[in-house]
């Protein structure tokens, strides 16, 4: 995501925001825990959790010395600081930066495999999404869902594709709508806010998922077009 030191403002490049606070969007509430509720929440949700995601990468670009592009369209998802989505989102982040950290490098070659347009990129996620959760629903196959989430809405727009991101919003939470069995699974934990409780021991394995199953999915893809 990082570009070289040597960019400036006109080339749409800048050090890694911290400002105070920038458009806000109203406020979350996470109550009460029902299907409909957890799926009109997960709008909020992913957005808050690519904020957080987006300054995590830029604040360790910064400290590389390295500039950050210019997302406008994530920056803007900085929400009122003290709403249940905005904490859900950044605990999701911190859950999964160790995913991120240890398996970037394999989400960029996957990624790369993949032929993304603004034609094609929906159902890419889609079959990915779908492989993730074949076989059973857990925080860390939901995390690693807006990882995969974010991950294409960054390299679409490293492709040159811009106001995208709303789009891959749509993807995620048009998911996550359809599948009834992850929405009543997240009501049965208790609703988005059960995922504070919820430790990173163990994020790391959910790496591997993500990237086995994005692999797969390229493959099968490949060798089916062949």
């Amino acid at each position: 995501m990082a570009s070289g030191g040597d960019g400036d403002g006109d080339d749409g490049f800048f050090p890694p925001p911290t400002p105070p606070f920038q458009k806000t969007r109203r406020p979350s509430t996470l109550l009460p825990d029902t299907e409909e509720s957890v799926t009109q929440q997960a709008e909020d949700v992913f957005r808050s959790y690519a904020y957080h995601r987006f300054q995590t990468e830029a604040q360790h670009d910064a400290e590389n010395g390295l500039f950050t592009p210019a997302m406008p369209e994530i920056m803007e998802c900085q929400q009122n600081p003290l709403s249940p989505s905005m904490h859900v989102g950044r605990q999701l982040a911190i859950l999964g930066d160790d995913i991120n950290r240890r398996y970037e490098p394999d989400f960029q070659r996957i990624l790369s495999q993949l032929q993304l347009t603004p034609e094609t990129a929906h159902q890419c996620f889609n079959k990915v999404a779908e492989g993730l959760f074949a076989d059973g629903v857990n925080w860390g196959r939901i995390i690693a869902l807006m990882c995969f989430g974010y991950r294409l809405a960054v390299t679409v727009f490293e492709r040159g594709m811009r106001g995208f991101f709303g789009r891959v919003v749509s993807f995620v939470t048009g998911f996550l709508r359809s599948s009834h069995t992850i929405a009543l699974w997240i009501v049965s934990q208790g609703g988005w806010m059960a995922v504070m409780r919820v430790g990173n021991s163990n994020m790391w394995m959910f790496g591997a998922i993500i990237t086995l199953t994005v692999l797969f999915v390229v493959l099968k893809n490949k060798y089916s077009s062949s």
